[in-house]
């Protein structure tokens, strides 16, 4: 079918019931969900209104369809965008909240690749998420822009897992890049093993359940703000996105929806998932999830959602240590442990970064921690 009659809609209902069944054979049954059943479960909570992150304006499922035809269910290709604030900081200095959309779960059915349909549909979701001005005119040859039109979006983000170039070509108007990738590696550490003697965590170690998280993210939140107002001004704007509406919250609930719905206890992710070091209601924390490294591994990870700091690299082997855990994966920090034993890795979940409006290409992207949204 020709591109030019194509174009992006919110999902309905049906539609996105049928995106759902269209990702599970690739994204759900690897993950070990026995049926098509348990899988709409877990997208049915995950998104429902009820959760902070997936409210009525935040979450819209997206669809890319014949312009005649909105309604069909033969879905060409789908994807889904959560609304979040993000911070900017202009090369003039000035700091100002703005809307910003995370991308996830771009997915085109089998019989329907190398069409050109994923790439489509993201240069239309510009269209959607950006102010006009910001844009270069609607090329003719890809029909008329999109009916849908939020139009208030400063950046957008995704997270790539077909490489570093993908993105870029998802452009704006036909020749100005799309999401350009950041490159920015993660980290994964080897946990020492404990010395001889009992090991535990200091005294003044607070446990954090899934309610205590979400407690800390206007702290969090605060400190970012504090700490963008305080950084001297570049040559090239920044941005961040603040862990708000639920976001410390998502990745830990994710998890245990997998798990029920697999017939496992995931409760431990609600149960533990940080920890706060000293007495100081403010004091610095980690927040964090407990997996396998790789799918059907008996090796588990730390992996790292936040660090608020100041938090020692003996702190995170202390946590390493009480959880049972090899290994820590971290995103998003600076170099203060990387003295330590440890791998990068740069070839999966690779940031990229739309920008609208703001000033270049060049976009430095602060507290890039993937677990915030993915």
């Amino acid at each position: 079918m020709l591109l030019s009659h194509l174009t992006i809609v919110p999902a309905t209902r049906e539609q996105q019931r049928q995106a759902t069944a269209n990702c599970y054979p690739q994204w759900g049954v690897p993950r070990g969900v026995a049926t098509l059943e348990a899988y709409e479960r877990i997208d049915d909570e995950l998104n429902s209104p009820e959760n902070l992150w997936s409210q009525p304006g935040r979450f819209t499922a997206w669809v890319l369809v014949p312009r005649a035809d909105p309604g069909t269910t033969d879905i060409l290709s789908s994807c889904e965008t959560y609304r979040r604030v993000g911070l900017v900081q202009r090369p003039c200095g000035r700091v100002e909240e703005v809307a910003t959309y995370a991308i996830a779960s771009v997915f085109t059915p089998p019989n329907q690749r190398r069409k050109g349909y994923a790439q489509h549909m993201l240069r239309l979701l510009h269209y959607v998420l950006s102010p006009r001005e910001h844009l270069p005119p609607f090329p003719p040859k890809w029909g008329v822009p999109p009916p849908a039109f939020f139009g208030d979006a400063a950046f957008s983000v995704l997270y790539s897992d077909v490489g570093p170039d993908f993105y870029a070509t998802c452009t704006k108007g036909e020749e100005q890049p799309g999401w350009v990738s950041t490159r920015r590696p993660h980290k994964i550490f080897t946990v020492p093993s404990p010395g001889p003697g009992p090991s535990s965590l200091p005294s003044d170690t607070l446990l954090l359940n899934l309610e205590d998280a979400g407690e800390l993210e206007a702290h969090a939140t605060d400190v970012l703000h504090e700490e963008m107002m305080a950084l001297p001004p570049i040559d090239r704007p920044r941005a961040a996105i603040l862990p708000q509406a639920g976001w410390f919250r998502q990745y830990p609930t994710r998890l245990e929806a997998f798990a029920r719905n697999k017939g496992e206890d995931g409760s431990r992710h609600l149960e533990r998932c940080g920890m706060r070091f000293g007495k100081s209601k403010d004091g610095p924390f980690i927040l964090y999830t407990v997996e396998p490294k790789e799918r059907g591994s008996s090796t588990l990870r730390l992996l790292v959602a936040h660090i608020q700091q100041p938090v020692s690299f003996e702190q995170l082997v202390a946590a390493a240590h009480a959880e049972g855990a090899e290994e820590i994966e971290i995103w998003g920090t600076g170099s203060d442990y990387d003295s330590h034993e440890h791998t990068l890795n740069s070839e999966d979940h690779i940031p990229a970064l739309a920008q609208y409006g703001m000033g270049g290409d060049d976009v430095e992207w602060l507290w890039n921690e993937h677990c915030f949204w993915c």
